[in-house]
């Protein structure tokens, strides 16, 4: 071999040995980007004796001297005023301008919103986007993107603040092209910011909903790039109080009495000791900050002689988005105490968590912070104003040693962030499926318009359902009642699949009483067997029930008349029919609305009421068997007749007392006709009153006194009352002064006002079909009403009467629902006017006919509007959604919650969808967690007759005590497990004095169990 080829054999095996030992610098080198950072304060809350753009010339000059481009973080307050505005020199051209979201009262004065003056300009309530409601964010970000472009030319694309909520965020990417934000990094009370469980230092594409977390796929990413102001020291930053004084910042470390030699070793870990390849660091300071300019400079100077490429914020994006054009990668940050103690560090950081690991020398790693993310990792203040003088934005860990959560672990491989999977229910999906092709094959080929007809009704009526208790953005959803009634009866349902008879879900120590829960039994049956009692009650029988009553009025009409045509009228009547309410609202507003205008709900309505809803299938299967065996003298079909009909009461009493009185003076007109007692008809009767009375006295209603109270006419009265019904304050006023200054001479002026105010409720709530009361007539006059018509009379005649008599003790209210078999049943006379209507076949009439159901489908439509409408009413907060299951996993115990008050909610002024602790008085503690409350639900308690005011006196004075002795006598003689609280409802006694310990704390919610 020659020495010329030696040579290059030695050199090749030279370069394999170099490579091998120096990979990092010859195969993967990092790239290392520093990012310099600079929030500029305008005027607002100007203290220094020096001009904003003092310390902006002093900070570019450095630039200048280091040859680097800066990104300058405007607030509006400098840009809006009329002081000079350097940034508009030539030598700020190559700068990235960008925008500082901490708003001022400069800012919101321009687009006239509130500032709370009496509070600290940096409270979170007034320094964050995230302290006013969302329609006012969008104006304040609009009025500052659009006088930013005015004065500079452009939009800026690099947004900082030390909290962004994502709502603003996404408003700024979508809109005006924003690609990334500074925050602040974890600190637990800095200013009342506690920041807390997101990565650690290195940025990501953050979610949609959270800029705390990463996205963990493209649907939640936002195309964006999250940066960290004040970068934390990965091992002496972790912890509260001044631990966060361990960070890059100037200000901060020297606070500390540390210098650039810490700085540095800060600098080194986040751009090499980390598994990306890339490193990163974002160095700044504000202007408003004088005192640490030197060390500021020696900072920016050291770093400069490192290997490091100084870029922008945009500049850095476009690498970013370049490099990782999906998601961003789990990483892992890691080294030894920057202090020099031999303590070592390591924070895994993924998509879906973060695990900070700690070793002291000659011990092995323990896991001391531990956060799973999930998709219910939602900003809490992303559809929900902050309303406090502090920050609460945090992950709620399963470990966190500085919070005291958990208890910190040996690290073992066995701990792993996984993906949480999707999970298809297949049972539930497979019996809708099949209960669909049922109902759709049920019916011959000539009876498609009937199938078609209910499923379009029961599509129609379930969207006032269906959309309420799924978990949206903002938490779970509730449109219309279901945000009080539909939780009522989840926390009903709850209990029923642990006791028969239920204990009371909202009045701790008692049993339910005077309240029929047949209803809640069958649902809670359904849960236990899928498992998912929101889904049962909100998804899953709103639709089956759908099914069943159309086809059942269906069947029963055609049973009853042999009328295809009519039945089928009928049902879809039974869908869509409403009130003339439609008809005031569009006179008075133009629009289109009144439901309940005269009181009553109407058809569209129907499955909102779920108890109601089952009592219909319930009556019409009843209906069915007796007008198929009423003449007969099948005695056993009798009884078993009866027992249907009885079964009532426990569905809803309303319809138990009417089908038991209906069948009653039914039998009494046939016996006196044919003098006859002993008859299918009193074996109904006989049966159904004997039913009825054991499950009445099973529910407790019979030990109570009357339900009822002697109201006449409290309906109509309301009525023009009302401001929210048929408000007529004249007629109103006038009749009030008749009555009370009754003669004989205004004495008929008095009854015609008070049977015109009755007219105007029935024809009110009936709408067209009032015209049903022409066959009615025709048939009464000629005397061709057959035996079912005079049953279904009877019925809706006590259906009228009784709720224009009486009212129902504690909530007067309540009555209208017998009113709602009235209207029900009144379709069957309006479909018979129809057919009639149509004998005489012309255009004209079908014209005519067609034109009359459109009118009558205008309440449902007005009414379907509201429950798609977007955000709703009412909901349960993502972080409230975390508490609650994490007390649901909790031991069966009572919870004592903070007394509703329904003053706050005005007091806020919020937008929707409200919490649900502020919307109204509601069991959603008890629903959600599964246990049962001291006391919730104000409402239903009055409904069932349950004294509450003493036990709210009680919670108030318990929370408002200084009394150790008697606070600790409270919890204890009530025998209370869990205190579930939210930001802002306090304790005035400590958690020593009344010896409860927090179980939970996500920011939002707090949870303490009471020692035993």
């Amino acid at each position: 071999m020659s020495q010329k080829q030696k040579t290059i054999l030695g050199i090749f095996f030279a370069f394999i040995l170099f490579s091998l030992l120096k990979p990092s610098s010859v195969f993967a080198q990092k790239e290392r980007f520093a990012i310099n950072i600079n929030p500029v304060r305008g005027s607002d809350f100007w203290k220094n004796t020096n001009s904003p753009n003092h310390f902006v010339e002093y900070q570019k000059k450095i630039a200048i001297d280091n040859n680097f481009s800066v990104t300058w973080l405007i607030r509006p307050d400098y840009f809006l005023s009329k002081s000079e505005n350097i940034f508009l020199n030539p030598e700020y051209k190559n700068d990235d301008l960008g925008i500082f979201l901490e708003v001022t009262p400069s800012w919101t004065k321009i687009n006239n919103i509130e500032y709370k003056t009496n509070l600290p300009w940096y409270h979170s309530q007034n320094i964050f986007l995230s302290g006013y409601n969302q329609n006012d964010r969008l104006r304040l970000i609009d009025t500052a993107m659009d006088n930013f472009k005015q004065i500079y030319g452009f939009y800026p694309k690099s947004v900082g603040a030390w909290h962004i909520d994502s709502f603003s965020a996404e408003y700024l990417v979508n809109k005006y092209d924003v690609n990334n934000f500074l925050i602040c990094s974890d600190q637990t009370s800095t200013d009342g910011y506690q920041i807390w469980g997101g990565w650690w230092g290195i940025p990501y594409f953050p979610s949609k909903n959270n800029l705390l977390i990463p996205a963990k796929s493209k649907a939640d990413k936002l195309n964006a790039v999250v940066l960290f102001w004040a970068l934390r020291d990965p091992l002496n930053g972790y912890g509260g109080g001044s631990h966060s004084l361990y960070s890059l910042q100037s200000n901060d470390y020297s606070y500390l009495k540390l210098n650039t030699d810490y700085s540095n070793k800060l600098v080194d870990i986040y751009l090499n000791q980390t598994t990306n390849d890339y490193g990163q660091v974002t160095i700044g300071l504000e202007n408003d900050d004088l005192t640490h300019n030197i060390e500021y400079q020696d900072q920016i100077r050291s770093l400069a002689k490192k290997d490091v490429k100084f870029i922008t914020s945009s500049q850095f994006y476009s690498w970013y988005s370049q490099k990782y054009p999906k998601l961003t990668p789990d990483t892992e940050i890691y080294g030894q105490d920057p202090l020099g103690t031999n303590q070592e560090f390591k924070w895994i950081l993924s998509k879906y968590g973060r695990m900070g690991l700690f070793k002291d020398p000659s011990q092995e790693w323990f896991v001391k912070d531990l956060r799973y993310y999930s998709d219910n990792d939602i900003d809490p203040y992303r559809n929900y104003r902050n309303t406090e003088n502090v920050l609460n934005w945090k992950i709620t860990p399963r470990i966190d040693s500085v919070f005291n959560v958990g208890n910190t672990i040996p690290y073992n491989n066995q701990i792993k962030f996984k993906p949480s999977g999707f999970k298809i229910n297949f049972k539930i999906i497979f019996s809708v499926i099949i209960t669909l092709i049922t109902i759709m094959f049920s019916f011959k080929k000539n009876k498609i318009i009937p199938t078609l007809t209910i499923l379009a009704g029961t599509i129609v009526l379930s969207l006032t359902m269906i959309r309420s208790g799924l978990f949206y953005d903002f938490g779970l959803g509730y449109w219309g009642p279901n945000g009080h009634d539909g939780i009522w009866h989840l926390s009903l349902i709850n209990q029923l699949q642990q006791n028969i008879p239920p204990l009371n879900p909202v009045f701790s120590g008692t049993t339910l009483t005077n309240y029929h829960w047949g209803f809640d039994l069958f649902a809670a049956f359904l849960g236990k067997l899928f498992n998912n009692n929101s889904f049962v009650y909100f998804q899953f029988l709103p639709i089956i029930f759908g099914l069943i009553i159309g086809y059942l009025s269906f069947k029963l009409v055609n049973q009853i008349t042999k009328n295809q045509k009519l039945a089928s009228l009928f049902t879809f009547l039974i869908y869509f029919s409403g009130s003339f309410g439609w008809l005031y609202t569009l006179i008075k507003s133009g629009n289109l609305g009144g439901e309940s205008l005269f009181w009553s709900m109407q058809s569209v309505s129907t499955l909102i009421n779920p108890p109601f809803a089952l009592s219909l299938i319930i009556l019409l299967w009843g209906l069915i068997i007796w007008s198929k065996n009423n003449s007969s003298d099948k005695y056993k079909i009798a009884v078993i007749n009866g027992i249907i009909f009885g079964i009532l009461s426990g569905i809803k009493v309303y319809a138990g007392i009417l089908a038991g009185l209906t069948l009653v003076i039914f039998w009494f007109f046939d016996f006196l006709k044919t003098r006859k007692v002993f008859n299918y008809n009193f074996f109904t009767w006989a049966t159904t009153l004997i039913i009825s009375l054991i499950i009445l006295g099973s529910l407790g209603v019979l030990k109570s006194s009357s339900i009822l109270e002697f109201k006449p006419l409290w309906f109509t009265h309301s009525m023009v009352e009302s401001i929210d019904k048929f408000y007529f304050p004249k007629l109103a006023a006038y009749r009030i002064n008749l009555s009370q200054n009754l003669n004989p001479v205004k004495l008929p002026f008095y009854l015609g006002l008070e049977a015109s105010l009755v007219l105007i409720f029935i024809v009110g709530n009936l709408g067209f079909r009032v015209l049903g009361l022409i066959p009615i007539f025709q048939k009464i006059k000629n005397h061709h009403l057959t035996s079912f018509e005079k049953l279904i009379l009877i019925l809706m005649g006590l259906a009228l009467i009784i709720p224009l008599l009486f009212v129902q003790k504690g909530t007067a209210w309540n009555t209208i629902q017998f009113f709602y078999y009235f209207l029900f049943f009144s379709n069957i006379f309006f479909a018979q006017f129809i057919t009639d209507f149509l004998k005489i076949k012309s255009k004209k009439n079908l014209i005519i006919i067609i034109f009359i159901l459109i009118l009558t489908n205008l309440t449902s439509i007005s009414t379907i509007k509201d429950y798609l409408g977007n955000p709703p009413p009412s909901a349960i907060p993502a972080k409230e959604v975390e508490a609650l299951n994490f007390l649901k996993n909790q031991k069966n115990g009572i919870v004592l919650t903070y007394p509703y008050d329904q003053y706050i909610k005005n007091k806020l002024k919020l937008s929707t969808p409200i919490p649900m602790y502020l919307y109204e008085t509601t069991a959603y503690v008890s629903a959600y967690s599964n246990k049962i409350s001291f006391l919730e639900d104000e409402m239903n308690l009055d409904i069932t007759g349950f004294n509450w005011e003493k036990r709210k006196n009680e919670v108030i004075n318990f929370f408002q005590s200084n009394e150790e002795f008697a606070a600790r006598g409270f919890l204890v003689n009530n025998q209370i497990d869990y205190i579930y609280l939210i930001n802002g409802q306090k304790i005035t006694l400590g958690e020593s004095q009344l010896q409860i310990n927090k179980i939970f704390d996500n920011g939002q919610i707090q949870i303490y169990q009471v020692q035993r």
